[in-house]
């Protein structure tokens, strides 16, 4: 898909690919604009080593993630998904200039500070996660992130307490126990942490 020329421009200012850029295009139906900067408030506020296109819904942004993901990593980018909250009922793809599927965390400056958890304490427990299970980072914000394990733990239960005890309020609103987190995660689903205030 072609780009105009305020695409070119993003990708004059922020060094992507452009044909990247128009592949990406072409599969959301929509503009691509440069991310927000959300390490730092220096400059224009917008980020030299991310891009963004908004989605219609979760799905839609999900199956562009795991469809331009393998490809991309091979290419020293990383896709991942994120509501955005600004505007109603609206998802997005970005790509960040990365292989390592961790940065999109400290991109998105991921925490859940009313649970005194960090951002590197997420990236140090997924990375954990990551080493016994494998996971693909799917999604994130600045106070979720979303994932999918390769390989299901051999005790599930076990793995549950260990997801209640990093993520204390798991059963708020997802879910309604431990055998229901269980029967969630045991087929598979993408999965997704979130820290609301107390």
């Amino acid at each position: 898909m072609i780009l105009n020329d305020n695409e070119l421009y993003v990708a004059q200012k922020t060094s992507f690919d452009v044909n990247l850029m128009a592949f990406l295009k072409a599969e959301t139906s929509s503009t691509i604009f440069q991310s927000p900067n959300f390490i730092d408030d220096m400059g224009d506020g917008l980020s030299k080593n991310a891009i963004v296109s908004l989605v219609k819904n979760r799905e839609q942004a999900i199956a562009i993630q795991k469809k331009l993901r393998d490809n991309l990593v091979l290419k020293g980018y990383y896709p991942f998904v994120t509501q955005e909250h600004d505007i109603k009922d609206s998802w997005s793809i970005t790509i960040l200039k990365t292989n390592d599927q961790f940065e999109v965390l400290r991109f998105r400056k991921t925490e859940g500070i009313w649970h005194d958890i960090f951002t590197v304490d997420i990236v140090t427990k997924l990375n954990e996660w990551n080493d016994k299970y494998g996971l693909y980072v799917i999604g994130a914000d600045n106070v979720s992130v979303s994932f999918e394990l390769k390989h299901l733990p051999e005790n599930m239960v076990k793995f549950v307490h260990e997801i209640s005890d990093f993520c204390p309020n798991i059963f708020d609103k997802s879910f309604k126990g431990i055998e229901h987190l269980k029967d969630f995660l045991s087929v598979g689903k993408i999965f997704t942490l979130r820290w609301h205030p107390r």
